[in-house]
């Protein structure tokens, strides 16, 4: 069975460069373009990894991160943050909330599946 990974980014051309170097290392992914439904969705499919963008609209990646996290069923599922907000600051709050890496927009080919 291939492994689901989650992606939750608002800006639909950087999701589907994230979706599609995915894609091409093998994953099967499920998209998402808003914060809002990135806890529920985690809960119906525990994907084997969720890759979350900070700067979305209506419920941050901030709020989701920390959401998936206080969550029992979702507490386990690794979160790589891909964003393209900058600093030693945002990288340890990520951290600090339960994300396992930290993604900086733009990344370099195949970047994403090393992490």
């Amino acid at each position: 069975m291939t492994e689901i990974i989650l992606v939750a980014d608002d800006d639909e051309d950087v999701r589907e460069a994230i979706v599609l170097e995915l894609q091409n290392a093998g994953y099967e992914t499920m998209e998402l373009n808003t914060g809002e439904r990135v806890l529920t969705t985690a809960i119906e499919t525990q994907p084997a990894a969720i890759v979350l963008d900070l700067a979305m609209p209506v419920v941050t990646g901030y709020e989701a991160l920390l959401a998936l996290k206080e969550n029992p069923a979702t507490a386990g599922i690794p979160v790589i943050i891909a964003s393209a907000q900058r600093g030693s600051g945002v990288v340890n709050t990520v951290r600090d909330l339960g994300a396992i890496n930290f993604l900086l927009k733009p990344w370099q080919e195949d970047e994403l599946v090393t992490l």
